[in-house]
């Protein structure tokens, strides 16, 4: 039985390995493409992102059991997953 469905928030920070970034760095807004996998997409969803284009997206209306951003890892950025 499939979970109930959710949303996905997908957000960009700049990234510093030093973590000293200030938010008045982070104002920088990048063209990302997400590369997303999802273990099941609901006949309903009407929001088909595929890329992230904003700071801040959400993806409704899907299950969020399994998905994975970046597939294949062949886009420059870190996924940080929430814990479950």
């Amino acid at each position: 039985m499939a979970e109930a469905p959710d949303s996905l928030t997908i957000r960009q920070k700049w990234f510093l390995s030093t973590g000293d970034l200030k938010p008045e760095e982070d104002m920088m807004m990048w063209w990302i493409l997400l590369g997303i996998t999802l273990k099941e997409i609901l006949t309903e969803t009407k929001d088909n992102v595929k890329a992230l284009t904003e700071k801040e997206t959400n993806i409704f209306n899907i299950n969020t059991d399994y998905y994975k951003l970046n597939t294949n890892q062949n886009r420059f950025y870190r996924v940080n997953y929430p814990l479950k």
